[in-house]
């Protein structure tokens, strides 16, 4: 078999939405298409009756020696520079032949062969879709001017908050975050680390189980699992006074008497009631779209090109419950219109909860509000992360067969739990080589031990030993390593001659800005052009922080013109400094790109 046969014959991919995985789509589709094209002429000219092939090889032939120079300058040349030259004369005939073949197929055939489509994780969208509703909630308290969730600081911005001076307390403050996603995550590297030696595991789980009679496990936000923060969200609502309790009771423990910064955190937004609205919003994302939208695409039989319809009704389901919260808030709400499958809360109690909480508008007078932005955050980051499905699309317009032909599971389970086992056994066995790692996990995956025990022969096992030790021989790891190490070394040269240049940018530019006279006198203003403007502006916004970024700046000369007279205002009244360069908006900026060097 040709390996070129395999990309030809591929019809889509699954990945997640990252840009490398997107990048990597695209440059498999540019290898799908050569690879189908490339074979296609190989074939078409293998079939040419003889004399169609002598009559073809002889115009190449003569169009080659006419293009390089004549029978004279021909006969001059090596051999093997002759042979290189017709090597790529036929290389050119075959692409003739491919392309007149392709050419003469119906539009459906060039359609059908050249189908190829992509879709991503529909893991991978949820767990988007929660980020971006976590984004827009945490931003309402910014946008409204109302103080938000207790911060929580590390262990060094703490003592700088503590003893350190004004602008080392603001920078603490400045660089600390809090609210739900923060508190989940400490409280998942408290109640269950993902390194076994280290948290409250064991000594969690007893005390709940004599609490409750059970044994409870926090969700495993210590490794952010899928879904694992709204998991926490429902779990801390349902037993929130027994977390409380355990804390203390984890202070009153040690022989200090105190709890370690990360524990007194873990208290700290516990006890707060905005980080509470916050935890309740994660909540009923989670029953309401979560588990539902889990439960509907989780099946190994459902191809995900089928899922348009799926995501229409989840983004429209959405758009319901951020009209009216009051369909999971109020109290005679029910699963029938809150869930998005119709089907019963994945943990009812956690529900019930987050109602008794909605009606206490005094403890929590920002449930809604909150809820409402989580919700649009989650959808419009569903909008985006849906693209795909969008009409007019390659999924949208694809026929049944050709959606059928490309079928592709709904979730990049398979490759994530690969590479999870691949991480689980090289932590066991670290000096174990990739190779060998691919070969044993193809033998468990591929059932070879049953083909070994019931096809293979004594002949077959003496080629199998030899092959073996063929591959031994080539080192194929060493020369692995090797590349990864040579290839590393080539990114830092690369980036070290990026800075190299930039930094010769930057010397250009300051040395223009230091030689140059702004222009002070506000009527000059309306004769100049929009590029001295644009330089004006550059100059100011190098050591004037209040300027925007060029990215920023409005786009019309009246607009800019506004700008630069307030950069010159605040000039002549020497409210900055002409040469400060310490400000954030010092940095000259670049003009030009740097992409001779993009991979």
């Amino acid at each position: 078999m040709d390996v070129r046969e395999f990309p030809a014959k591929v019809k889509g991919m699954l990945s997640d939405h990252a840009e490398d995985q997107r990048k990597l789509v695209r440059l498999f589709k540019d290898w799908k298409f050569v690879c189908e094209r490339e074979v296609r002429g190989e074939r078409a000219l293998a079939i040419l009756p003889p004399s169609d092939v002598l009559h073809h090889l002889s115009v190449m032939m003569d169009d080659l020696i006419v293009t390089t120079g004549g029978p004279q300058v021909w006969d001059t040349l090596s051999m093997g520079e002759r042979q290189i030259r017709a090597d790529e004369a036929i290389h050119q005939l075959r692409i003739k032949v491919r392309e007149e073949t392709f050419a003469a197929l119906s539009d459906t055939e060039k359609e059908s062969i050249d189908f190829f489509i992509w879709a991503g994780c529909c893991m991978h969208k949820e767990l988007n879709a929660a980020k971006g509703g976590n984004t827009k909630m945490r931003s309402w308290w910014g946008q409204k001017g109302i103080e938000g969730p207790v911060l929580l600081m590390n262990k060094d911005n703490t003592a700088n908050a503590a003893l350190g001076s004004s602008k080392g307390k603001e920078r603490a403050v400045t660089m600390s975050t809090g609210g739900a996603q923060k508190v989940l995550d400490l409280a998942g590297s408290v109640f269950r680390n993902k390194d076994d030696k280290r948290g409250q595991q064991d000594s969690f789980r007893y005390y709940f189980e004599a609490e409750l009679g059970n044994s409870v496990q926090w969700p495993d936000t210590s490794n952010t699992r899928y879904h694992s923060h709204g998991d926490a969200a429902c779990e801390f609502l349902v037993h929130e006074p027994l977390y409380i309790t355990y804390l203390e009771v984890m202070k009153s423990k040690k022989e200090s008497r105190t709890l370690t910064n990360i524990e007194e955190n873990v208290l700290r937004g516990f006890s707060c009631t905005k980080t509470k609205e916050e935890i309740t919003c994660f909540a009923v994302y989670n029953q309401c779209i979560t588990h539902p939208y889990l439960r509907m695409v989780r099946n190994t039989s459902l191809n995900i090109l089928d899922l348009g319809p799926v995501h229409v009704q989840l983004i429209n389901h959405l758009q319901c419950l951020i009209m009216d919260v009051n369909i999971i808030l109020g109290p005679d709400a029910s699963y029938k219109a809150a869930t998005l499958d119709k089907h019963p809360f994945e943990r009812p109690e956690a529900v019930y909860t987050i109602q008794c909480a909605a009606q206490d508008t005094t403890t929590y007078p920002h449930l809604r509000q909150l809820l409402v932005q989580f919700l649009q955050g989650a959808q419009e980051t569903w909008v985006r992360f849906t693209a795909e499905f969008s009409p007019g699309g390659s999924i949208d317009k694809s026929t049944t067969l050709q959606r059928r032909h490309a079928f592709m599971n709904t979730t990049n389970d398979c490759n994530e739990g690969a590479l999870g086992s691949m991480r689980t056994t090289l932590r066991r066995a670290p000096h174990m080589s990739l190779n060998y790692f691919n070969s044993s996990f193809m033998y468990k995956k591929n059932e070879t031990s049953t083909y070994v025990s019931t096809v293979l022969g004594t002949d077959d096992w003496m080629r199998l030993r030899r092959k073996a030790r063929e591959m031994e021989g080539q080192h194929n790891e060493h020369q692995r390593r090797k590349a990864q190490a040579e290839y590393d070394c080539e990114v830092v040269r690369r980036n070290r001659k990026q800075d190299a240049r930039r930094q010769e940018k930057r010397d250009a530019t300051e040395a223009k800005f230091a030689a140059f006279e702004p222009c002070t006198s506000i009527p000059a203003l309306r004769s100049l052009r929009v590029v001295d403007i644009d330089f004006q502006l550059r100059w100011h916004r190098w050591f004037d922080s209040s300027i925007p970024a060029s990215k920023d700046m409005p786009k019309t000369k009246a607009e800019k013109i506004s700008v630069l007279q307030q950069a010159i205002g605040r000039y002549i009244r020497h409210e900055v400094v002409e040469g400060n360069t310490s400000k954030p908006g010092a940095q000259p900026e670049e003009t030009g790109d740097d992409n001779d060097d993009d991979l």
